[in-house]
């Protein structure tokens, strides 16, 4: 049996008709499966790392929302592992670099995107292994000069 990341198993469940959604999201769990299907091809260079994507999704469901009476856990609706998920599982086969660095998400208001980039932007600060050819770390702020 294999055993199948939450990301990949929403977009089934997209395209199959068993969850309902919009046609532009439904078209993204459609390219997400077709791409699962040609991974690692000459002319399609990607792989799904499924390990990677259920590492932000484990990170996300560690936090805590500390609204209201009492903190309570972080718990992720199906989109929302597709949506944090899939740009951080597909990389290079041979470079390992993500595939996706710049997403898109338009959504009505007071539906979560503020909380979604805290998410992804406190991810990637702690622990994105993004390095230069030097060796050492990229620094996206004001070069330091060594004093």
């Amino acid at each position: 049996m294999r055993v199948q990341d939450r990301a990949t198993l929403h977009a089934e469940r997209v395209v199959s008709g068993q969850e309902p959604s919009c046609l532009t999201h439904r078209m993204a769990c459609e390219r997400h499966l077709n791409e699962i299907a040609k991974q690692g091809t000459k002319e399609f260079p990607f792989v799904w790392c499924p390990e990677k994507s259920e590492k932000i999704l484990r990170y996300a469901e560690m936090l805590t929302i500390a609204e209201g009476a009492q903190p309570r856990p972080v718990r992720l609706h199906d989109f929302q592992c597709f949506d944090l998920g899939v740009p951080f599982g597909w990389v290079h086969a041979e470079t390992g670099f993500r595939r996706i660095r710049r997403k898109y998400k338009s959504v009505a208001r007071q539906n979560g995107k503020t909380f979604e980039n805290g998410i992804t932007g406190s991810y990637i600060a702690n622990f994105s292994r993004r390095r230069r050819k030097s060796g050492r770390r990229e620094s996206r702020g004001k070069k330091s000069r060594n004093l």
